[in-house]
């Protein structure tokens, strides 16, 4: 199983139990899930133009 899949399960089952445990709604955790999911997008597509290296080098 990929890591994708396994990140995407895991963030679907902490959303699913934060509305069973009523501390948020639907709504709250889509749109956490909407800002996550784009600001990864962001920071690691954007910015990397050419691949990271280490600073060590």
């Amino acid at each position: 199983m990929e890591l994708w899949y396994t990140c995407l399960f895991i963030g679907k089952l902490y959303g699913y139990c934060r509305i069973n445990a009523q501390k948020h709604d639907g709504w709250e955790v889509l749109a956490g899930a909407v800002i996550g999911i784009s600001s990864a997008y962001i920071f690691t597509n954007t910015y990397q133009k050419e691949p990271m290296s280490s600073v060590l080098q």
